[in-house]
């Protein structure tokens, strides 16, 4: 009988510029167990756009992990706070939406305040130290990456362990990639529907036919791309204000 080779996990990693260092140190404590991939390592392809090439990473990786650090200030109800570039946290929603919350992982440096959207309060970030008298940031995330390791061994990567599972087949991943294109549209198409009035987050996944839960994991990350002002927020409702821009996905 053939013994079957056991596969590596497979491991993305999406961070801000500024923040590739902790990227790349990641990587580097975590290359025996698996198979790391650093967002700029070829993942974004010259012939493909950047939302093409996250749904193509969605496709090859079992696990994603996302480095938190506050790159930008942004004002929140009249309060500048400390956050994490959109991009990063619109990537971990889609990890999220296609891997599930046991699959996404969010980095964090301990002590730093850092305004996180009430969506991902429930997710517990694995936090690292910065004050380090030696400056060794691999030594530092150590402890983090020793979690991940765990985790990894546990479940595996997604072909040897949800063979018989409810992995979405091609065609309900192709449409689950036209959901976040299709709430996209709807947002700019209905201009007049969005200022000032409670968007309920089940109803607009019916009206559009998207995945249960795809409104809820997109739409704030997209308003803000969009210039859009989050006004109040509920656990089943978000009331957004202003004129909406298209969307231009960037790194």
């Amino acid at each position: 009988m053939e013994k079957k080779t056991e596969t590596k996990p497979k491991i993305f990693i999406g961070s801000s510029a500024e923040s590739l260092n902790i990227s790349y140190a990641i990587q580097k404590n975590l290359e025996y167990d698996a198979d790391v991939t650093v967002w700029p390592q070829s993942i974004f392809k010259p012939s493909r756009t950047s939302l093409d090439s996250l749904l193509k990473a969605l496709d090859d990786n079992d696990f994603g992990i996302f480095v938190f650090t506050g790159d930008d200030l942004t004002t929140i109800r009249d309060v500048k706070e400390k956050t994490t570039r959109d991009n990063v946290i619109f990537e971990l929603g889609l990890f999220i939406g296609r891997l599930g919350q046991g699959r996404s992982f969010i980095f964090k440096q301990r002590g730093e305040e850092l305004h996180l959207p009430t969506d991902l309060l429930g997710l517990t970030p694995l936090d690292f130290p910065t004050d380090r008298s030696d400056g060794n940031l691999e030594a530092a995330l150590g402890p983090a990456c020793h979690t991940i390791r765990g985790i990894l061994k546990d479940l595996g990567s997604n072909d040897q362990s949800e063979e018989d599972s409810d992995t979405p087949s091609e065609e309900e991943k192709a449409t689950e990639s036209d959901s976040i294109v299709m709430l996209n549209s709807w947002l700019r198409q209905n201009k007049s529907l969005i200022s000032d009035v409670a968007l309920n987050f089940n109803k607009l996944d019916d009206d559009l036919n998207l995945f249960p839960g795809t409104t809820k994991i997109h739409i704030k990350v997209m308003a803000l791309k969009m210039n859009l002002k989050i006004v109040e927020e509920g656990d089943n409702t978000i009331m957004l204000k202003g004129t909406p821009r298209r969307v231009k996905m960037e790194e």
